[in-house]
């Protein structure tokens, strides 16, 4: 069965169909309410962060959203990136030092440069 890629089904809402990531070269699958909230996937925003090193944003892409689960089992939320990244910078600055730092070495995914190996997870709000 297929999922919304954004919030891995976990809205519940119906699939709308595949539709490209605003500003990224990727198509995902969406679900209504991902699509109405202007939502990205949590992986798509680590990676843009690691690969601009946190910096120099456009204020459009701070303002999409990203999908986050309740730590007490509540409806999913959404916030914006600028948040998001707020909430983990400090987890995201480290692994994007040891991505600039395998690139420079040719060791990241495979060397070319072209990836971000994050392993950040959406946070959960309180």
């Amino acid at each position: 069965m297929t999922v919304c890629e954004v919030c891995e089904g976990s809205s519940g809402a119906e699939l709308v169909g595949v539709a490209a990531v605003p500003g990224v070269p990727v198509s995902i699958t969406w679900c209504r309410d991902c699509i109405d909230n202007n939502a990205v996937p949590a992986w798509i925003a680590n990676g843009m962060y690691i690969q601009l090193d946190g910096q120099d944003f456009a204020d459009w892409w701070l303002e999409q959203r990203t999908p986050v689960s309740s730590n007490d089992g509540g409806p999913l939320s959404y916030i914006t990136l600028r948040e998001y990244y707020e909430l983990n910078s400090s987890q995201l600055d480290v692994e994007s030092q040891v991505f600039w730092a395998q690139a420079a070495r040719g060791g990241c995914c495979g060397g070319d440069g072209g990836c971000a190996c994050s392993t950040v997870e959406a946070p959960a709000f309180s």
